[in-house]
């Protein structure tokens, strides 16, 4: 067999199922694992832990079936008040705890120049306990913090240093370390709290597509995937998933 077809047959054969320590995993392609058509009122978790996404109110649901990245589906958010939220915050707590967490994100932003919420459980501040990336204000840099409500300004937080323009992109941290990848460039781990870690539930359960639906931080763009794997994932198993991200969605 040639060697393109060597790989490709190797991309086609792995699943995120096979990660060690999968905690949830959305894949818009998969329009079976989207409810509500056009009008998305919940997402599923593909990872067998159930841990869905929904969104009740009408007016604040993403999009499907609207738009494409490597003619495969995405949702798409408006950039005003579009959210998507699980239901059980404890189920989160392994983005904030010591044992550290990995996750893969591919999305496509519209808009490069506000302040965008990308995942977050609970809104930074000193007073929760909490995991966000988003992108501040002032800045078009991507930034992962860790709050801890024990610890004022928490364990972790972390300027990548690399602006995350309008166009199609595809990152993996590892949480709590602030190791950060994005567009398969490594960026500096630049934390530098020693603060510990929190052990307790994060405020609430993981928010994509905002910290909250009217804080300012609306995401303006589309999803493809999000995978959260608690740990540390091994190089190997990094490389198998970065891989099989970029060949899936074109990047």
């Amino acid at each position: 067999m040639p060697i393109l077809g060597i790989i490709a047959s190797s991309m086609a054969s792995f699943s995120p199922l096979s990660l060690p320590n999968l905690k949830a995993w959305y894949d818009a392609a998969d329009t079976s694992s989207i409810t509500g058509g056009s009008s998305v009122s919940q997402w599923n978790d593909k990872s067998g832990n159930g841990y869905h996404l929904t969104q009740s109110t009408s007016t604040k649901r993403p999009s499907s079936g609207t738009r494409s990245l490597n003619s495969k589906n995405v949702v798409d958010f408006d950039g005003t008040n579009d959210v998507l939220a699980a239901s059980t915050a404890s189920d989160w707590t392994f983005l904030n705890n010591s044992g550290a967490s990995t996750a893969f994100y591919v999305l496509v932003q519209d808009t490069a120049t506000t302040a965008q919420g990308y995942a977050d459980t609970g809104g930074f501040s000193s007073a929760n306990v909490d995991f966000e990336i988003y992108r501040a204000p002032t800045s078009t840099n991507l930034i992962h913090r860790v709050g801890n409500a024990n610890a004022g300004a928490g364990p972790v937080e972390n300027d990548t240093g690399a602006a995350v323009s309008a166009a199609s992109h595809y990152f993996h941290l590892i949480s709590n370390r602030s190791i950060f990848t994005l567009d398969g460039t490594a960026l500096a781990k630049n934390n530098s709290r020693t603060t510990t870690p929190s052990s307790s539930a994060p405020n609430r359960a993981l928010t994509i597509g905002g910290r909250t639906d009217d804080d300012g931080y609306a995401f303006n763009g589309a999803f493809a995937e999000i995978i959260f794997v608690s740990g540390i994932m091994s190089g190997a198993n990094i490389t198998k998933t970065t891989d099989y991200l970029k060949a899936k969605w074109g990047l």
